[in-house]
């Protein structure tokens, strides 16, 4: 039979006729103690028992320190991992915040340009309406006859010749039921008109410029002579825009004209202004 005390287990000795019983217990050296009616058997714990207990106690402490050290490697990979994370979200948004601002660059960059083309288009645009407006003004000119084979006044007062016969009216700056030239462009004009009539008779004809007399022509009376005479003049005239030019008759003066077309005027653009 084996008695088993402290996790050990030494052979004891019992009388067959009694079964053991614990008698008492040395409290200084932690021995049990069985006696019986013959014999007091002393089971001595084995001296294996502190050692053993010591190793379990330093395996105990030693798995707790390898688990806290685990613990706290994951511990700091997940601190790691966070910080990584919220970096990377910086650096995200940091980018985002440059690429923005990138794109904003480049949307002002174009739109200066579209400016810069639209402002070269307006003066294109300009350059060809001008052009356009020069190639229709370069074509101004007009040549007109009176048309009507009579003889013309004399009147009391000075009137505005109207000549109806009209050659050419390139640009339509004539006005043929008034008898006016106006000027549709700033430049340099020229101009030239003549008179007819008999010799026994005054013939006096101005061309004017909005009201005022610029040149003439003039013939006197010729005593007992009685043929025809033709005079002329011309100007050049620097006009501006909405200028008037057109003849006029001196008062108390007369002229004739016949199919030949004696009494003439006309005016053209050398160059614009």
């Amino acid at each position: 039979m084996r008695c088993v005390t402290n996790l050990l287990t030494v052979p004891c000795q019992f009388s067959p006729l009694t079964s053991p019983s614990m008698d008492s217990l040395d409290m200084r050296t932690g021995e049990t103690i069985y006696e019986n009616t013959k014999t007091k058997v002393a089971v001595i714990p084995s001296p294996l028992q502190p050692k053993i207990s010591g190793i379990s106690g330093a395996y105990n402490k030693g798995l707790w320190r390898r688990c806290f050290l685990v613990a706290a490697v994951c511990l700091g990979l997940m601190c790691l991992l966070l910080m990584a994370g919220i970096i990377g979200l910086y650096v995200t948004y940091a980018n985002a915040d440059v690429t923005w601002a990138a794109l904003e660059m480049k949307v002002q960059n174009l739109t200066a340009k579209l400016m810069v083309n639209m402002d070269k288009v307006s003066a294109m645009e300009r350059h060809i309406a001008a052009l356009e407006t020069r190639n229709n003004v370069s074509q101004v000119a007009f040549s007109v006859s009176l048309g009507n084979p009579r003889n013309y006044g004399p009147f009391s007062n000075n009137g505005t010749m109207v000549y109806k016969n009209v050659f050419i009216n390139s640009g339509g700056a004539y006005n043929p039921g008034t008898g006016v030239f106006t000027a549709p462009v700033r430049g340099v004009y020229f101009f030239i008109h003549s008179g007819h009539s008999l010799s026994m008779g005054v013939v006096g004809l101005w061309l004017m410029k909005n009201g005022v007399q610029v040149v003439s022509i003039f013939n006197l009376i010729r005593a007992f002579s009685r043929r025809y005479e033709t005079g002329s003049n011309s100007v050049s005239l620097a006009l501006e825009v909405g200028d008037q030019v057109y003849i006029q008759l001196y008062p108390y003066t007369w002229f004739f004209d016949d199919s030949t077309s004696n009494i003439t005027f006309t005016g053209q653009l050398l160059f614009t202004l």
